[in-house]
C-alpha cells in the first residue's frame, strides 16, 4: 500500500491539496527547487496535521515556511528524534 504524502491529519486522512507551484534553478550538477503547495482545511476547527514530502536519496531539504490564517511559521531542519523533542515541548507549552 502506498503511503500518503502531503498534509495528513493524525488519522491519516488527507487534507485537500488545492494548488501547486514549482520553481527551480540549475546550479552546476544540482538544482534548487521551490515547491509551493496550498491546502484547505474543510473542518470547522483547527486540526493537527503532519506534512510528508518524499525526497529522493541525496536530496536535501533546506527549510519550510508555513502560512496559516495570516501567521507565518518558519520551520528548521532537525534530526528526527530532536524534532520530536522540540514538537513535544512546543505542545506542552501550548
Amino acid at each position: 500500500m502506498n503511503e500518503l504524502n502531503g498534509l495528513v491529519k493524525a488519522d491519516s486522512t488527507p487534507i485537500p491539496l488545492t494548488g501547486v507551484c514549482v520553481e527551480g534553478d540549475i546550479l552546476g550538477r544540482g538544482a534548487r527547487i521551490k515547491v509551493v503547495q496550498t491546502f484547505k482545511n474543510d473542518e470547522q476547527n483547527a486540526v493537527e496535521a503532519v506534512y510528508k514530502f518524499p525526497v529522493p536519496e541525496g536530496a536535501v531539504v533546506c527549510g519550510l515556511t508555513v502560512h496559516v490564517d495570516g501567521r507565518v511559521i518558519y520551520g528548521q531542519v532537525e534530526e528526527r528524534e530532536k524534532a520530536f523533542e522540540i514538537y513535544d515541548k512546543a505542545l506542552s507549552e501550548g
